[in-house]
């Protein structure tokens, strides 16, 4: 089961953004960036691209900050006891690329429109949303290990 707490998507904050929450909250925040963003990650605050997911799980140090004019993101915070989350491969606290980031967003206002709705089967369209937010984030991952370059070359491309 999944339980959403807040979710927002195309959430925009100005330039001196900063969100930092050195114990993390108490449930998992999972964002996608439609900016590039600074993210505490191992010790050192690194620039990272647009189109990129982090997870952080419940009591992790969540630190990240707009490094443009603006910062857009996608974001909720959530519970959950479902295998593909509680036993995923996707990193903690890692931003990583989305090859597919519009597919990521349109499923983000889904899951507002069936968090704040009324409907009868609103219990199990998040959890189905849920479950093919999660297939999409792994397929990014099973991406960005096998062209761990395309962020690189797509910076490359728009520079050209």
């Amino acid at each position: 089961m999944n339980t959403i707490y807040y979710i927002e998507y195309d959430a925009v904050h100005p330039d001196d953004f900063v969100f930092d929450i050195p114990e993390g909250h108490n449930a998992w925040l999972l964002l996608l960036t439609q900016t590039p963003a600074e993210f505490w990650v191992n010790g050192t605050l690194k620039e990272y691209p647009a189109n990129c997911a982090v997870l952080y799980p419940p009591k992790h140090k969540i630190l990240y900050r707009a490094s443009t004019d603006r910062y857009i993101n996608d974001w909720v915070r959530f519970d959950s006891t479902e295998s593909f989350l509680t036993e995923t491969a996707i990193p903690h606290g890692i931003p990583f690329s989305l090859p597919d980031p519009e597919y990521c967003h349109k499923i983000y206002q889904l899951l507002a429109a069936e968090s704040f709705s009324q409907n009868s089967f609103r219990d199990l369209s998040v959890e189905y949303l849920f479950q093919i937010l999660f297939n999409k984030l792994h397929e990014a991952i099973e991406h960005t290990e096998k062209f761990p370059h395309y962020q690189d070359l797509l910076k490359l491309r728009r520079a050209i």
